[in-house]
């Protein structure tokens, strides 16, 4: 399951990062009374796409969903640095960096990485509530073959909450003894099963010839 997977979490990657981050700008510059200039203006400009295409190269989602807390918060933290690094340079070779206050920028350079992921927990935790409520589907796979594996990996790797798979049906039984899931018996015993387990999806992975 990628971010583009749950509606709120992608409108937090494509639209509110970038909104968190100017935000936060603003509230800055109002905090030490600054002066909202034009120049401001074209640094909050600069900084929305920049950050838009930053984080749209990191699947911050599947980080987080696979319990990998230190890699996630270390996207975040990678990808605003990438953002800072991207914008001195923009400021440095046009002159906008002398037009600024220091005290401003570099407040937000410290800030915004924790104010991001503050909203990406909560974008995250909401995404994950709803989700709960959703019916668990559940599920076998007809093969043992290479595609049937390849669906149980990619099943397993997205820890997909929302769908219980059962086990594999498959008419060799040597094939399937190295899986995780019990094997659940021959192709031809698939129907009954489904029927008295009521199993809502079936993937089928058999060659043309089986």
């Amino acid at each position: 399951m990628t971010e583009n997977d749950i509606p709120l979490v992608s409108f937090f990657k494509h639209l509110l990062d970038p909104a968190i981050i100017l935000g936060l700008l603003y509230l800055i510059i109002v905090i030490q009374n600054e002066m909202f200039t034009g120049n401001y203006l074209a640094l909050m400009i600069i900084a929305f796409f920049i950050s838009s295409f930053i984080y749209e190269q990191i699947d911050l989602y599947r980080t987080l969903h696979r319990g990998k807390n230190l890699a996630f918060v270390a996207d975040i933290f990678i990808g605003w640095a990438i953002v800072v690094v991207l914008l001195t340079l923009i400021g440095q070779s046009t002159g906008l960096r002398y037009e600024l206050s220091d005290r401003v920028i570099w407040t937000w350079f410290a800030l915004a990485p924790f104010v991001l992921l503050l909203s990406r927990l909560t974008a995250y935790r909401l995404a994950f509530n709803i989700g709960k409520d959703r019916e668990v589907r559940t599920a076998v796979i007809v093969g043992s073959n290479d595609p049937g594996q390849n669906i149980l990996r990619r099943l397993t790797s997205r820890a997909n909450a929302s769908l219980d798979m059962r086990g594999f049906f498959d008419d060799h039984v040597d094939s399937i003894q190295a899986h995780p899931r019990p094997y659940l018996g021959m192709i031809a015993d698939v129907g009954a099963y489904v029927r008295a387990q009521k199993i809502k999806t079936i993937f089928i992975c058999l060659p043309m010839s089986a």
